[in-house]
């Protein structure tokens, strides 16, 4: 809801936001964790947009090869379909434990082709699900495979989104005013592997970003 913020009124939750955490099914808000031995979600949307804010099913559909070098301009240029590609299931509550916390041994079902782009700068496009949402700036949000409030498909799997980060204040004020109804392209970044807090697997993908922007018609699907 941009205009309560134009207006300078409290802004509330978007409905579109409740209902797309709800089709993720995720337990993110407000700090809460996705529980470790979780059941995985097989068969969901799992695609990327297109330029008409419908998501691709990357099931049955062939997935582009991970780039092995960088772009002209130094970045990796992904798609949340790669990164959503291989089946990946949620590591037990006796696992996390016997890890100590320290994710090492729970990698190996992350593909060396991904774990290679660990602390590579990237970009990937997606739609925005805000998650930290504080003085009229988004420091923290999901780049998801589909458009807030989507009811079609499964519940999105672990591997299918990023936790992204926004240090930059005006980046973050920018980010408040954007359309999250249409997708963007998130650069920045990337850090590969678990990541565990509390005995919890909260993400397996985050970015910290310097670029977002609207996504450009015609560009990676």
């Amino acid at each position: 809801m941009r205009g309560s913020e134009k207006t300078g009124r409290e802004r509330a939750p978007r409905r579109g936001t409740l209902l797309r955490l709800g089709s993720l099914g995720l337990a993110l808000v407000a700090g809460a964790r996705v529980p470790a031995g979780a059941a995985s979600a097989d068969g969901g949307s799992h695609g990327v947009p297109n330029p008409a804010h419908t998501v691709i099913p990357a099931s049955g559909v062939p997935v582009a090869p991970l780039p092995t070098r960088p772009a002209a301009d130094g970045t990796y240029h992904l798609s949340l379909a790669q990164l959503g590609s291989f089946d990946y299931q949620m590591p037990s509550s006796a696992d996390l434990e016997r890890t100590s916390g320290d994710p090492k041994g729970l990698t190996d079902q992350i593909p060396s082709a991904l774990r290679a782009l660990d602390g590579k700068r990237v970009s990937i496009d997606g739609f925005i699900l805000e998650m930290d949402f504080d003085d009229r700036q988004i420091r923290r949000f999901l780049l998801s495979p589909s458009v807030p409030g989507c009811c079609w498909g499964g519940p999105t799997k672990m591997n299918d989104w990023v936790d992204v980060s926004v240090p930059s204040r005006s980046l973050a004020a920018r980010l408040a005013t954007m359309d999250d109804t249409a997708p963007i392209t998130a650069v920045g970044r990337l850090a590969v592997g678990e990541m565990i807090e509390g005995g919890f697997l909260v993400s397996l993908y985050r970015m910290v970003a310097d670029q977002v922007g609207p996504r450009v018609a015609g560009s990676r699907s």
